[in-house]
């Protein structure tokens, strides 16, 4: 059973490539899910069952910061992450489950079950008039991370990586295991077939300059939305937005140069970034590793207050790989100028590690079965 976090697309579509390969080395992959998430797995694998799992659901506000706002729902997200623990239990009963992946969802470990944590950051960065409870929140993250039998990082473990300090820097739980960066846009990408080959054919015509993929908790989504429709539309470069909602009728509307749509499937996606447009996002670690497979030339806006985008963008900029730009003063014109400096963000790592993690994996599940 694969489980990934609810809060916007980023840790479903680095589920993409794990559910894969999984189902390419013939397990049975039952998904679960909330929200967005579910919605886009079912979209990329429609013949695989799926489980409602009721996520976190965390209110954010367009006034307060989103530190503040994470402060204030702390209880209930510690309520949700008791409450799944005991819901995997009847989970496991129906399904017969032998292995759980959970991606960021603390509570879904089970003694019985062999148990697995994706994470990037066991180092959360905290807001900075929290900066206090850094300790704290290592302390807290390994203890949970300890109630699983592994705990995968889709990282590089050397000096050469994505996440910087929200992984490296301090010492991690003995299950910890450094699998590589994961794309969905990894050598299975191309064999997938659009569910909408007439819309690809149109998109792959148009040859954009510039892709904007959104994503992320409301409202902060929709305010960037607004912003790129404008700046877009008023612009004379050849540009598609990605509006990073699901289970939709996803029609087309065109303004000016700009073409807009709800999201498209991975294999349309990876089509376009091949001819290489610039990209404008959010900058989640999951799409920093997808740009990375991609070597697209990229914007970054972090969702303000959100620490973990922030940190990476800032990474990203001294090692001249971005531009990052904040939501309130960005630029179009400016940002694709500054952007055509940078070298795009290039590691040299080879996506392959996490396939022989699955494949040991495979195998020390068959072996115990047969006992």
């Amino acid at each position: 059973m694969v489980c990934p976090l609810d809060w916007g697309l980023g840790h479903a579509s680095r589920c993409i490539p794990i559910i894969r390969e999984l189902v390419s080395q013939s397990a049975d992959v039952v998904i679960a899910a909330d929200g967005y998430a579910l919605l886009l797995l079912k979209d990329e694998f429609p013949d695989l069952p799926t489980y409602f799992l009721k996520g976190y659901r965390i209110n954010f506000s367009a006034r307060l910061p989103l530190g503040i706002k994470l402060v204030i729902n702390l209880p209930r997200i510690l309520t949700r992450v008791i409450t799944e623990h005991y819901q995997l239990t009847e989970l496991a009963r129906k399904h017969n489950i032998d292995i759980i992946i959970s991606d960021n969802r603390y509570g879904l470990w089970n003694r019985n079950i062999h148990s697995i944590l994706i994470t990037h950051q066991p180092n959360i960065i905290p807001p900075k008039f929290l900066g206090f409870s850094a300790s704290f929140l290592r302390w807290v993250t390994r203890c949970f991370m300890k109630k699983y039998d592994e705990c995968w990082i889709p990282d590089a473990s050397g000096p050469v990586n994505i996440s910087g300090n929200l992984s490296h820097g301090y010492s991690l739980p003995k299950n910890t295991t450094f699998i590589g960066p994961l794309s969905r846009f990894d050598k299975y990408a191309s064999n997938v077939a659009s569910y909408n080959e007439e819309l690809r054919n149109q998109l792959l015509s148009n040859n954009y300059d510039v892709i904007a993929l959104l994503s992320g908790p409301e409202p902060q989504r929709s305010q960037l939305e607004d912003i790129l429709k404008q700046q877009l539309s008023e612009s004379p470069v050849k540009s598609l937005l990605l509006k990073g909602i699901t289970g939709t009728k996803n029609s087309i509307v065109q303004t000016n140069n700009l073409t807009i749509l709800d999201h498209l499937s991975t294999a349309t996606l990876h089509s376009i970034l091949k001819k290489g447009p610039v990209v404008i996002c959010r900058g989640g670690y999951s799409t920093l590793m997808d740009l990375a497979f991609t070597g697209n030339k990229v914007i970054c806006i972090p969702t303000p207050g959100q620490t973990e985008q922030e940190y990476l963008a800032k990474k990203g900029k001294r090692e001249n790989q971005l531009v990052y730009a904040k939501q309130s003063d960005f630029s179009i014109s400016k940002d694709l100028k500054e952007v055509a400096e940078t070298t795009g963000i290039t590691f040299g790592m080879i996506m392959e590690s996490y396939r022989h993690t699955i494949s040991n994996l495979i195998m020390m599940t068959v072996k115990n079965s047969s006992k």
